[in-house]
Order: C-alpha cells, then sequence, then structure tokens
C-alpha cells in the first residue's frame, strides 16, 4: 500500500487515463486510512464482504458500495470505522459489547443495536427510518429525525422521551423509568408503554390500532381510538375502562385493577383477561370469544357461554353454578368456586381443574379428559353422578352425594360433614337422623 500511496510528478499529467487512474488511487489510500482498530469487528466486515478490509484491517474502496452491514453476536466492543460505509443504509449490530457507537453513516436508513451494554446514541441521520435499541442501558435518547417511523427501545433506563417525528406509525417503550409520554403523532398505528411509571396517557391518536399500557400506576384511560383492535391495560390503578370500540376484536386485558364492573364487550372480540379486579358479574360474550379468563373476583354468576368458547379460567370465585358448555370448550378452571355440579361436558376431549372435595361426579365422562385437583396434579376421572339417589334405613357415610335429578333418604347419617346436592328435589323421609356430632347441608341447585 506504500507503494500505491506514493505519486511521482510524471503521474500526475492532465491525461484522461492518467487522471482516472490517479483518482482510483487517492480513492483506495483514503480508505486504506480508514483503520478497524477491534479485530472482532474487522473479521466481522470479512465475513460479510471479504473485499471490503485488507490484511492491514484497513478499509478498502468495496466498502463505500456496502448498503447493509450485519455483525451481530461477534463480541464487537468498538465499531470505529463504520464511518468508511458511506452508503449503509442498514447496520446491524445485535447482541455484542458496545458502550458506545460512533458517528453514524449519513446515508443510514435502519440501525439494530440491540442487546448491548449502550449508556447513549450518537446523533442520528436525518434520513433514519427505523430505530431499534433495545436491551442496552440507555437513560436517554438524542432527538429524532422527522423521517423516523419506527421506534423500539424497551428494556432502557429513559426517563424522558424527546419530541416524537410526525411521521413515525411505531412506538414500543415497554421497560423504562418514563413517567410521562410526549403528544402522540397523529400517524401512530402501535403504542407499547407496559412496566413504566406513567400516571396518565396523553390522547390517543384517531389512527391507533395496539395499545399496551400495562404495569404502570395508570387511575384513567383516554378516549380509545375507533380502530383500535388490541388493548392491555393490566396492573394498573384502574377503576373504570371507557367505552370500548366495535373494532376491539382482539385482546382485551385488563387484569389486576380495581374494576367493578366492564363496559359492554364488543361483538367481535376473541378474547379477554378480566382477572384479579373486584368483578360480581360479567357483560354479555361476544359471540366470537375463543377465551375467557376472569380467575380471582367475586363473580357469583355468569352470561351463557358462546358457541365459539374454548378455554374459560374461573378459579377463585364465588361461582354457584355454569351456563351450559360449548363444545368447542376443552380447557375449563373452575377450582375454589361453590360448585358441586356441572353441566354436561360436549367436548370430546377435556383439562378439567376441579376441587375434588366439592365436585364427586360428572354429568358425562368425555372421550379423552384430564382432572386435575386444587394443586393442579392430575387425578383419576371422577365417576358418572347418578340419575337418582335412595338412601333406605340404615347407616350413611359422611360425605358429599350429588343426583342429577333426585335424592330420598330415610338413613341416619355417621357423624362428620354429609352434603345433598339434587338438581330437582330432596326429599327426607320419616326416619331420616342427623346425630348432634353431623354437620348436614341440604340444596336443590341446578348444574347448568
Amino acid at each position: 500500500m506504500k507503494q500505491l500511496c506514493t505519486f511521482s510528478e510524471k503521474l500526475i499529467r492532465p491525461t484522461f487515463g492518467k487522471l482516472f487512474l490517479l483518482f482510483w488511487m487517492v480513492g483506495a489510500c483514503a480508505y486504506a486510512q480508514i483503520a478497524v482498530p477491534d479485530t472482532n469487528f474487522a473479521n466481522a466486515i470479512r465475513s460479510a464482504c471479504p473485499t471490503c478490509i485488507g490484511s492491514d484491517n484497513k478499509l478498502l474502496p468495496p466498502a463505500a458500495d456496502m448498503k447493509g452491514l450485519d455483525v451481530s453476536s461477534k463480541g464487537i466492543k468498538n465499531l470505529e470505522g463504520i464511518q468508511g460505509f458511506t452508503s449503509l443504509e442498514t447496520l446491524i449490530c445485535i447482541t455484542n459489547s458496545l458502550t458506545t457507537l460512533p458517528p453514524l453513516p449519513s446515508t443510514l436508513i435502519s440501525l439494530y443495536c440491540d442487546l448491548n451494554n449502550l449508556t447513549s446514541l450518537p446523533t442520528l441521520p436525518s434520513g433514519l427510518v427505523m430505530l431499534s435499541c433495545k436491551f442496552n442501558k440507555l437513560t436517554a435518547l438524542p432527538s429524532f429525525p422527522g423521517s423516523l417511523t419506527q421506534l423500539a427501545f424497551n428494556n432502557n433506563e429513559v426517563a424522558v422521551l424527546p419530541a416524537l417525528p410526525s411521521s413515525m406509525i411505531y412506538l414500543d417503550g415497554n421497560r423504562n423509568k418514563l413517567t410521562s409520554l410526549p403528544t402522540l403523532p397523529t400517524s401512530l398505528r402501535y403504542l407499547s408503554c407496559t412496566g413504566n411509571e406513567l400516571t396518565s396517557l396523553p390522547s390517543l391518536p384517531s389512527t391507533l390500532e395496539y395499545l399496551s399500557c400495562s404495569t404502570n400506576k395508570l387511575t384513567a384511560i383516554p378516549t380509545l381510538p375507533s380502530v383500535l383492535t388490541t388493548f392491555y391495560c393490566a396492573e394498573n390503578l384502574l377503576t373504570s375502562l371507557p367505552q370500548l370500540p366495535a373494532s376491539l376484536t382482539q385482546v382485551l386485558n385488563c387484569a389486576k385493577n380495581q374494576l367493578t364492573a366492564l363496559p359492554a364487550l364488543p361483538a367481535g372480540l376473541k378474547e379477554i383477561d378480566c382477572g384479579f379486579n373486584a368483578l360480581t358479574t360479567l357483560p354479555t360474550l361476544p359471540t366470537s370469544l375463543n377465551t375467557l379468563v376472569a380467575e380471582n373476583n367475586q363473580i357469583f354468576s355468569l352470561p351463557p357461554f358462546p358457541a365459539l368458547l374454548s378455554v374459560v379460567y374461573i378459579k377463585n370465585n364465588r361461582l354457584l353454578s355454569l351456563p351450559a358448555l360449548p363444545e368447542s370448550l376443552y380447557f375449563l378452571n373452575i377450582q375454589n368456586n361453590l360448585l358441586t355440579c356441572l353441566p354436561e361436558l360436549k367436548n370430546g376431549s377435556m383439562y378439567l381443574y376441579i376441587d375434588a372435595d366439592k365436585i364427586t361426579c360428572l354429568p358425562n365422562i368425555p372421550a379423552s379428559i384430564i382432572v386435575f385437583n386444587a394443586s393442579s396434579i392430575p387425578i383419576p376421572t371422577p365417576p358418572v353422578c347418578p340419575t337418582n339417589i335412595n338412601h333406605p334405613t340404615g347407616s350413611v357415610a359422611a360425605n358429599s352425594y350429588v343426583a342429577k335429578e333426585k335424592i330420598e333418604s330415610t338413613a341416619t347419617l355417621s357423624s362428620g360433614k354429609t352434603n345433598y346436592f339434587a338438581t330437582q328435589s330432596i326429599t327426607l323421609k320419616p326416619g331420616f337422623v342427623a346425630s348432634n356430632a353431623t354437620t348436614f347441608l341440604v340444596e336443590v341447585r341446578t348444574c347448568k
């Protein structure tokens, strides 16, 4: 290279061929001066473009033509030399050991620098469209260029966001230290700010389709956009929800708040999780619903189950009965309720979680069923409940007795706790005896 960069006076004569050679040699010389001090970075460049770097770890002219460079997971600590890639549009340097970035090529459109140890970012190129800097140690972000449309900076320590460009459509700032958000762009379609310290949200743009604001300190939610399809607001301090738009067709997750009631549910909603609140009832369930999670509330009755429902998780409530179960239902968790019998199990394959001390028999046995007790341990499938039970004169052991229709008894109940449950009638005939040592409960209750 020394020979290449030493020019004689004879060479510099104004002929076309020699001028062309001179310009080529000057260019090559210029690139020879851009060194790549990090050996791992040099090797990563060499792997991606063997002609872009010399054996002395200095850039060669082809580096100026590279449009994309991926040097992920190469153990790189220093990206010095990246400025020599003067046409670079995409830089991917994920999962390295970077703590800072050098000045970036002005041509850069997309930057992915996730999973490093970055504490700051340099000035961003004026044409940058995509910035992903997730899982670093950033406490602040530089000003954003007006061209930026997508920003993902989740899992950092950012407390304040700069003004957002009007072009932005995607913003993911999960798990930072944000206490507020700036004015949201009117073009924004995706907003995820879960796991921050937000006490309020700004007005939501009418274009917003996805909103996740769980695990904050929110006490209210602003009016929801009419195009919103997915809404997560779990683990906040909410006592009510705003009206839900008809466009909400994917997910509503409002678990772990202080809700005592839910608004009307959109007809197209597929999944709802309203667990860990203070609900006593639920509104009419959408016909499209396939997943219902409502654990740890105070619900004592449920509306009819829609035909497409496949998963019901309603443990830790106060239910006395269930609606008819649809054929699509294959997962049912009803542990720690007041249930003693179930409606017909219509799905041929089911996972059923029960309190084995309360539900001692089933209305029918599906072709494939796995039953779990309160500790979520598989247990033998309970037998089918008898249609009628008749206890004649004599001693009857303390237990729970469940009949699909009627119970008649002239028996003497043994000491302990005995329960009679039937759906039509319970008749205690002359001669029936319950001693002072017996706790006896009689209840006529529908299983549907």
